[in-house]
């Protein structure tokens, strides 16, 4: 009885593969704004800079960094009853995110663009895949 009930949840959520993605990308934007914070990832500053420029450089990419993962997070959420601005958002925020890892792994390949490129790659099989429920959706 669980199992029919878990596999009709699932099938009828047509966004959850991207939510998930949306979820885990979120997750790594924390991690990046730890890592940040802490020095674990430079941030390149010129010799000259003071103490000062490098504390306000480092808390400002820290907050861009947070804001993004925000803004993942409520775009996961907007997709439990996406409309087609939404939906398009969605698909807008994977391709680029998509876009910016073929460059990133042009210039520096590693393991962390790989994942990041199957997230978004996820991502946008399943925005466009749920495509149609949003426009039954819209006409209900």
């Amino acid at each position: 009885m669980t199992e029919l009930q878990s596999t009709a949840f699932v099938s009828e959520d047509k966004f959850a593969v991207a939510q998930v993605a949306l979820y885990i990308l979120a997750v790594l934007q924390v991690v990046a704004a730890v890592m940040l914070a802490t020095g674990g990832a430079p941030i390149p500053f010129p010799q000259q800079a003071t103490a000062m420029q490098r504390l306000s450089g480092t808390v400002n990419a820290v907050v861009m960094v947070l804001a993004f993962a925000v803004v993942y997070c409520l775009l996961a959420r907007c997709l439990r009853r996406p409309t087609k601005l939404v939906w398009r958002i969605a698909l807008g925020t994977f391709l680029t995110n998509f876009g910016m890892v073929v460059l990133t792994m042009v210039a520096q390949p590693g393991p962390s663009p790989v994942l990041t490129g199957c997230l978004c790659f996820a991502g946008i099989v399943s925005v466009l895949r749920g495509c149609k429920s949003v426009k039954a959706y819209s006409h209900s």
